[in-house]
């Protein structure tokens, strides 16, 4: 099968590498106008490479336009030289956690993706009538539903969920990221995917859980445990959570 390529530059150079299968389009990716010229000029984006400027806000810019053009039964998004996002001169204005880069801004979708989830209490997400969504067939997703139609049950009755429902909760299939490199995939817009009921057996449990020694003297142990060279863990530091390391 021979595919078929569209590249976007501001070099005008890159036109002589045209031909039947190549398109090369001038333009700046920090331009919305040029932006939306790519989504309505290209005839199926199933693949979008962000190898541009590496500049934070043209690489949230260009996700924020095109990842809507992908392909709606399904795309590939990836960006790439993360490493820019740690420049903190001109043009890149980058650093850990400054606002605005393009990992802060793919952390943030890290929860939204999880929108279904963000109950305030242990409850799961239910349809406008009350219901919890349940399905018979772990294979089949829920259609999409206006964002505004997801709930929670609470003390008071349904509320929204923390974080609101969006597109990026309904159409990301995966995020994965690598060393310097970004990809996030699309997948068709679908509902909530939880409470599986499988013939005439149904777990009524929400969370299975168990805990044997406290928090504070796990990692206590596990404190001691480094100390002494007797365990290896990921991280050099104890692990966020526990109060003795607070």
């Amino acid at each position: 099968m021979v595919g078929f390529g569209t590249g976007a530059d501001v070099d005008e150079r890159t036109l002589q590498f045209n031909s039947d299968r190549i398109t090369n389009m001038i333009g700046d990716v920090g331009w919305p106008p040029f932006l939306q010229s790519l989504c309505r000029n290209i005839s199926r984006l199933d693949v979008v490479l962000d190898d541009a400027s590496h500049i934070a806000w043209h690489q949230v810019m260009s996700f924020e336009v095109l990842f809507p053009c992908l392909n709606p039964n399904g795309g590939v998004y990836i960006v790439e030289d993360l490493n820019a996002n740690y420049f903190p001169v001109e043009p890149f204005k980058g650093g850990v956690g400054v606002p605005g880069t393009f990992v802060e801004y793919v952390k943030g979708k890290i929860d939204e993706m999880n929108a279904y989830w963000s109950c305030r209490s242990i409850s799961f997400i239910h349809r406008p009538d009350g219901t919890e969504y349940r399905r018979a067939n772990p294979l089949v997703v829920h259609a999409a539903r206006d964002a505004n139609q997801y709930k929670c049950s609470g003390p008071a009755g349904l509320e929204p969920p923390q974080v609101g429902v969006s597109e990026t909760t309904q159409t990301f299939l995966g995020l994965h990221v690598h060393d310097g490199l970004i990809v996030v995939e699309k997948m068709p817009a679908r509902g909530p995917s939880i409470n599986v009921q499988g013939g005439n057996r149904y777990n009524a449990k929400h969370h299975v859980a168990f805990k044997g020694h406290e928090e504070e003297e796990a990692y206590a142990t596990l404190a001691s445990m480094k100390k002494v060279g007797t365990i290896h863990t990921l991280s050099a530091d104890l692990p966020w959570r526990a109060p003795s390391s607070r």
